[in-house]
């Protein structure tokens, strides 16, 4: 009872920072790209969030205290937040002053940045299972009821994220996070007087901060690749213990 009024409220709480930032986003939008491009930015995002709200309904219903559906459901939700900081980005593809040339390539590096750092995420979480995790299999995994502390497996990996950009050295990061901040806050406080740049400013630090958060989207489905494979080769579904 206690795990379902949870999982309710993170769906409560994924609808609501949906909804928000698509109101958010049309703002912007209609702000920078006028009122036409706004109702196109409603007519994409709607979807989307209903979308993601049923499908976030079904993996609930379908639990069953089974464990690799919940870390389905947990990558699901994590959608509220993605979704928020997207909606600071995508008014970008509806902006007439950028070239479309310009707005491909930021759409590009975009989705390369994501994969990267899920990737990221997905090795970093197969790196500390084979280092850590699969030798607590014994204490915490019964195979013959499919029963697991999963919570307590995954919380002796102390999993961790950092920023992830190509070409900028891990050792930047604490620089590379003050300008990310100062880009947000310039972006916003200039957003009167250079729209464009303003966008820009917000945009990008918004991207990465996206890129970041998929790492642990990763690190999840690095959890359910181990569960489904402990679930075939064991012949059961595991559930919490």
């Amino acid at each position: 009872m206690n795990m379902s009024r949870k999982l309710l409220s993170r769906i409560y709480l994924s609808a609501f920072l949906s909804a928000g930032a698509s109101i958010g986003g049309w703002a912007i939008t209609s702000r920078f790209a006028g009122d036409v491009a706004a109702a196109s930015f409603l007519y994409l995002s709607i979807p989307i969030v209903i979308g993601v709200l049923v499908l976030q309904a079904v993996l609930f219903m379908n639990i069953k205290d089974r464990v690799c559906h919940l870390v389905l459901f947990n990558i699901v939700s994590a959608f509220g937040v993605l979704w928020m900081m997207f909606c600071l980005v995508l008014p970008l593809l509806w902006m007439d002053s950028i070239y479309m040339s310009v707005r491909i390539v930021i759409f590009c590096a975009a989705l390369l940045l994501f994969y990267l750092n899920i990737i990221k995420g997905l090795r970093n979480f197969r790196l500390r299972w084979g280092n850590i995790g699969r030798a607590l299999l014994g204490k915490h995994y019964k195979s013959d009821r499919g029963l697991i502390a999963w919570e307590e497996v995954i919380g002796s990996l102390k999993l961790s994220i950092s920023f992830h950009v190509p070409g900028i050295p891990q050792k930047l990061e604490p620089i590379l996070s003050v300008v990310l901040v100062i880009s947000m806050l310039a972006g916003l406080s200039l957003r009167k007087i250079f729209p464009t740049f303003s966008i820009f400013a917000w945009s990008i630090p918004s991207l990465i901060c996206i890129a970041t958060i998929l790492q642990i989207v990763g690190a999840a489905l690095g959890q359910y690749f181990v569960l489904r494979e402990l679930e075939k080769k064991d012949k059961t579904t595991i559930h919490f213990a």
